[in-house]
């Protein structure tokens, strides 16, 4: 059985269509995404949050 793409799979269903300008926004923010993650600044960045909220539930468990 092939598999459905996924604007086969919203018409199958009877959703409506995604207006190409909302599609193109959605591409150039995963691009970006895509971009951020090769950067270790940002990496850095995102590690560092991430350790600070941790420890923040880690606090609130006790």
């Amino acid at each position: 059985m092939a598999r459905e793409t996924y604007l086969e799979t919203r018409r199958r269903l009877g959703l409506p269509e995604i207006p190409p300008e909302l599609m193109d926004e959605f591409r150039a923010q995963l691009e970006l995404e895509e971009q951020r993650r090769g950067d270790p600044e940002w990496i850095a960045e995102q590690e560092a949050n991430y350790e600070a909220v941790m420890a923040q539930l880690a606090r609130k468990a006790r």
